[in-house]
């Protein structure tokens, strides 16, 4: 899924950065902020991954005052329970599988204008 969502991007002119895991995706984006030279605009993670979860990676995004976008992506739409630190906040979801048209309409939607007409996206994704 990580390819394909690359992919979409890619195809579309945004940049994209792709972590294996939450604690990659976090290092990333710690690292980012550090250097100021790759702040990440949007976020789109699964809510199950391995070393941390895509819930855990939100909170600990939330706890760094991070303001970047978030898109939550997963195929266990019925089992989800938001962990008590997250249910003040409202992300963005779409269920796998989805369409590319889906999912690029889903990014549009979350990014506004602004940002999408600076032509300087930057993505992870899990």
């Amino acid at each position: 899924v990580r390819e394909l969502v690359k992919e979409i991007l890619l195809e579309q002119g945004y940049q994209v950065a792709i972590a294996n895991n939450g604690e990659e995706a976090l290092e990333i984006v710690k690292n980012s902020n550090l250097t100021n030279q790759n702040n990440f605009d949007l976020l789109v993670t699964d809510v199950i991954m391995p070393k941390l979860s895509g819930f855990q990676l939100i909170e600990k995004l939330i706890e760094n005052e991070s303001e970047m976008k978030i898109i939550i992506m997963s195929a266990c739409t019925q089992e989800l329970t938001i962990p008590d630190k997250l249910k003040n906040h409202s992300f963005p979801f779409i269920s796998k599988p989805f369409s590319s048209n889906d999912f690029l309409e889903k990014v549009r939607t979350v990014l506004d204008q602004e940002t999408r007409s600076k032509f300087k996206q930057k993505t992870v994704n899990l």
